[in-house]
């Protein structure tokens, strides 16, 4: 079974409607081929060019800033820097409520769009087409290629702006980067595509660790049972691909074993008590990702 394993448990798929049409009722394939003739579009590189020149402009030279301008040590300032980073309360002073303020609503919109833009960019290709893989990975490398040149651009042109000429120029030019980032992002909006949406990933997970739960005294040996899959071509998540059985954490296989009076029944309507293949191998798959977040961890307290 090391990598798959689907000869050694038998599947039950279950019909489910496969709709076709996008959040705003078009056909998914006119929505992607009207998006992808603009692969690389120049105004989503754009975009996230110009946000990654406006947050590294200010991040890479916050203690300078903190101990040149509000008067702080040095050591003060690394620290009143950190802080900024996890919420804490602000300063006394007004001037230092309005520089905290600013900050939180700088990490506030650095964290809604960071999670997202790298999969708001793929729900604009089909993957089951040859010719749009080839353009995904066009775009994602003029995607990548647009952050390391807004960084760039921004630790040493505008650091150096800061340092030389004055904070105001200095803070203004990330300032007008970001309104020329929100004015590429809403002059294509017509062109995006907006998938449906395919439910709460969370939830998700919650239903395959209850669902495992609920039936922890079964057997999950090899073979031991019948394993439940929906029967179209997708999973149960609109446009994305089935994964097939894998060995280990076999605990959590229990969420997707039918029990006896479900196969007489045939009611697999509960997602609480019975899970895809699927479902389950999204979740084995964050928990085999765990360990990388964990280093993660490490490497971001270095590099902040």
């Amino acid at each position: 079974m090391g990598g798959q394993s689907s000869h050694q448990h038998r599947v039950l798929e279950d019909p489910l409607l496969q709709l076709n049409n996008d959040i705003k009722g078009e056909d998914l394939m006119v929505s992607i081929s009207k998006v992808c003739s603009l692969t690389p579009s120049p105004f989503s590189t754009s975009n996230e060019c110009c946000e990654c020149l406006a947050y590294y402009g200010i991040a890479k030279n916050l203690v300078n800033y903190i101990s040149g301008k509000l008067h702080e040590r040095n050591v003060s300032a690394a620290r009143t820097s950190g802080m900024s980073r996890f919420g804490l309360p602000c300063g006394d002073s007004s001037t230092m409520c309005n520089f905290f303020w600013g900050l939180y609503l700088i990490a506030l919109g650095t964290g809604g769009i960071k999670p997202c833009v790298s999969s708001f960019g793929a729900d604009k290709f089909d993957d089951t087409d040859t010719n749009e893989r080839v353009k995904k990975g066009s775009f994602f490398n003029w995607f990548y290629f647009s952050i390391s040149i807004g960084s760039f651009v921004s630790i040493s042109l505008i650091i150096w702006i800061q340092e030389t000429i004055g904070w105001g120029i200095g803070f203004g030019i990330p300032a007008t980067s970001m309104g020329f980032a929100i004015a590429f992002f809403f002059s294509v909006t017509s062109l995006h595509r907006f998938q449906r949406p395919g439910g709460s990933p969370l939830t998700r997970v919650c239903q395959v660790v209850v669902a495992s739960w609920h039936k922890r005294n079964l057997d999950v040996s090899p073979g031991c049972g019948l394993v439940y899959e929906t029967s179209n071509l997708n999973s149960a998540i609109e446009r994305s691909h089935k994964l097939d059985h894998t060995d280990g954490i076999m605990w959590l296989d229990k969420a997707a074993v039918l029990m006896d009076d479900g196969r007489k029944t045939g009611d697999f309507s509960n997602p609480w008590r019975l899970c895809s293949v699927t479902q389950v191998e999204e979740l084995k798959i964050l928990v085999r990702m765990f360990l990388i977040w964990v280093a993660g961890i490490v490497f971001s307290a270095v590099y902040s």
